[in-house]
């Protein structure tokens, strides 16, 4: 290759020296014009190495988001002789960066590497794990507008909102409109405004699913112009809940359980209703489940429900050896226990609360309105309560709340089991005025947080965005045992279904979980005999900057790790010449030997100005 260079550096030279002759130019400009385009050209085709000191154990990756303005920040640091790699959608600093398909990629062609320095938003999580060198990165990165976070939750019961909260990063004095929309009546939008120094806000979008199945809903983001620059996906699998069977123990019929009696009943729950009519009689009454002697309170009667809704007057006229043995089916057995509080009755047995639970009255109101949840219940009129709150104890958990604060219903546990006292009443009314969903959605959380556990099977994925071609790592909370294996499956959105192997957790008794690649987009979904679970698969450019927060975030943590402080030792490495500035001697030698000879010379050349003298006229 040197002699194949020398001789086509020489041979161009020649040539023109030759040319030059031939057409009588002397110029002496022209024949050193001639000598540095023929070197420059020698240099281009030898391409020369000097000799410098690199640590080639450690190396700069480059990755997406890593700016121009970055990268010549760093001076010197991004030198030819320094190791450095892009990784792909990143920028290459010079001709001497690699481009590699991947980290590990690289990794594997250059073992010696025990520490990197990223520039841009960062790795994968993936790619960070069981990484052997060290990282160090820059905290200041300037990432794009866009979704930061978001979280929802996958999996609803049946007249269960879809919330959807995360952050939103904005420049500057803009101002932004978050939408979301999909099938159903109810749609939800939030306005963001980006004031300096707060390019970070908050959001939170709610919509009510329409019934049971899978749904996608789109967050869409406009500015002022109202079109939309940005539009994801949200996916969602509605189910029917797996109802408690309820035991009702009421002092005297009441509105509350009729209207009660009536949702159960359409969604197939068991309720068993017990009616004091008179001392030591009482009236029962059955839904979807069969006749059993409610008389008195037994070990059999309570195993048979999983929650115990229980009037205060009601319960304050229970025997001594009835109240025992609930708060006893409640510590060991799980049951659940609901207590309606009347703060009448507190003022009539001198404010004694029963089974633990304390309040105070408030002051200056002689009664408490108390509004519907949601924003469907925004135009139902709020329903009267005697003026009184809950007094949180260490240990308790708020179940509602009005728009003051004021704890209204709470929870706590007992041994296996958790019990509840609710001070809301005559929240049927809201049923009366049309809207049912407020008062199902009070009823629905106090079933669902105080109820004996039910131990079923559940498929669990993380939290956030499904993108194709990245791993998802799912699990399967089962009660098999450990020497039981379950068989599962992934049916892909074609319709075919590929087998998934799980592996036990080694910590947690009943878990079992896999890492999955989706390989497309569209609907899957996971089955097992005991469950099953529908997700949907975006592609990979969608989240964009959900993607990058993901990246940076993880990259920041891999920095945190101890760092390795032990003294670099430099070797010897040959680094190439720069080929860019005798790229540019090239083309600017070759364009004025090109325009000189372009250009009209006065009285023409010396050659032509001979040729002329030898006429002589007649």
């Amino acid at each position: 290759m040197t002699w194949l260079g020398v001789l086509v550096a020489v041979t161009v030279l020649a040539a023109g020296i030759v040319k030059e002759i031939r057409s009588g130019r002397r110029a002496p400009w022209r024949f050193v014009a001639l000598l540095v385009v023929a070197a420059a050209l020698l240099v281009l085709i030898l391409e020369p190495t000097r000799d410098a000191l690199s640590d080639r154990q450690a190396a700069w990756v480059l990755t997406p988001v890593a700016s121009q303005a970055e990268m010549r920040q760093q001076g010197p640091n991004l030198g030819p002789e320094t190791l450095s790699v892009a990784l792909p959608g990143a920028p290459s600093r010079s001709s001497s960066t690699e481009n590699s398909p991947d980290l590990a990629t690289f990794l594997r062609r250059h073992p010696e590497v025990d520490r990197l320095r990223i520039l841009g938003a960062g790795l994968e999580p993936w790619d960070l794990e069981d990484l052997a060198p060290t990282v160090t990165a820059d905290a200041d990165v300037s990432l794009g507008p866009g979704i930061r976070t978001v979280s929802w939750s996958r999996r609803l019961g049946i007249g269960e909102w879809l919330e959807i909260t995360g952050s939103f990063s904005g420049t500057a004095g803009s101002v932004l409109t978050l939408q979301l929309a999909g099938p159903g009546a109810s749609q939800d939008e939030v306005e963001l405004r980006f004031d300096r120094g707060a390019e970070t806000q908050a959001f939170s979008l709610r919509t009510l699913p329409p019934g049971v199945g899978r749904f996608l809903y789109r967050v869409s983001v406009s500015g002022k112009e109202g079109a939309a620059s940005q539009t994801e996906l949200i996916d969602v699998q509605v189910e029917a809940p797996t109802l408690p069977a309820v035991l009702w123990l009421e002092d005297a019929p009441s509105f509350e359980t009729r209207h009660l009696e009536s949702w159960l009943s359409g969604l197939g729950a068991e309720l068993a209703i017990r009616s004091r009519v008179s001392r030591d009689r009482y009236r029962s009454d059955f839904l979807n489940m069969e006749r059993i002697t409610l008389s008195r309170l037994t070990w059999e009667v309570l195993d048979r429900f999983d929650l115990v809704i229980v009037e205060q007057r009601a319960w304050n006229r229970l025997g001594r050896s009835e109240g025992a043995l609930l708060k006893e089916a409640v510590a060991e057995r799980g049951l659940g226990l609901i207590v309606r509080l009347d703060p009448r009755v507190e003022e009539e047995s001198a404010g004694v609360w029963p089974l633990g639970f304390a309040g105070r009255r408030i002051p200056d109101l002689e009664r408490l309105r108390v509004h519907a949840p949601g924003p469907a219940g925004a135009a139902a009129s709020p329903v009267e309560i005697a003026p009184f709150e809950l007094a949180l104890d260490r240990g308790m958990t708020p179940l509602f709340s009005d728009r003051s604060g004021r704890v209204l219903a709470a929870r706590r546990p007992s041994g296996a089991g958790s019990i509840a006292a609710t001070l809301l009443r005559g929240t049927y009314a809201w049923v009366l005025e049309g809207d049912s969903q407020s008062h199902q959605t009070i009823w629905r959380k106090l079933l669902r947080e105080v109820s004996r556990p039910q131990d079923q099977p559940f498929w669990q994925l993380p939290v956030g965005p499904i993108l194709v071609d990245e791993p998802l790592v799912v699990s399967l909370q089962s009660q098999l045992e450990a020497a039981e294996l379950p068989s599962a499956r992934l049916v892909l959105p074609g319709g075919s279904a590929v087998p998934v192997a799980l592996r036990g957790d080694a910590a947690l008794a009943g878990r079992w979980s896999t890492t999955l690649w989706p390989l497309e987009t569209g609907w899957h979904r996971l089955e097992s005999a005991e469950a099953s679970l529908e997700f949907h698969v975006v592609g990979a450019g969608t989240w964009h900057r959900w993607q990058e927060e993901r990246r940076w975030r993880a990259t920041r943590l891999a920095a945190l790790r101890a760092q390795d402080e032990s003294p670099r030792e430099e070797v010897p490495v040959r680094i190439p010449w720069p080929r860019l500035p005798f790229f540019l001697v090239l083309l600017v030698g070759l364009g004025l030997l090109w325009l000189d000879e372009r250009r009209p010379h006065p009285g023409g050349s010396s050659s032509t100005q001979g040729r002329r003298g030898e006429t002589r006229p007649r």
